[in-house]
């Protein structure tokens, strides 16, 4: 699912479309949904406008982007083998896995 389903699903629950949707003339003419069990094409059935809907994706786009370090981390999390590495720590009295762990913060670090 793509941010623009997310944005759409949010501000007009049953709204749909045909084709790729760029800009307010697309959204006002490729846009449907059924009203009074008759389908309807009228903006003013849609829920939301063209601009709600552009601050609704821009909102989410920057939620997704201010979540990348997480991502990035989490790829790197999996690659480890956390328990062993912890077992191994305490049976050795080493920091590998804390080392392991704050190399990854570091290198993706959270934003302020």
């Amino acid at each position: 699912m793509n941010i623009f389903d997310l944005a759409l699903m949010e501000l007009a629950p049953g709204l749909c479309y045909t084709g790729d949707i760029e800009t307010k003339q697309d959204f006002e003419t490729k846009c449907y949904r059924i009203v009074d069990s008759k389908l309807s094409h009228s903006p003013s059935d849609f829920g939301c406008t063209w601009e709600e809907l552009q601050t609704k994706i821009d909102q989410l786009q920057a939620e997704w982007d201010a979540q990348e370090y997480a991502r990035n981390r989490k790829e790197e999390y999996d690659a480890l083998n956390q328990f062993e590495m912890q077992f191994d720590d305490k049976e050795n009295g080493t920091t590998t896995w804390d080392d392991a762990v704050n190399a990854i913060k570091a290198k993706y670090p959270k934003p302020e």
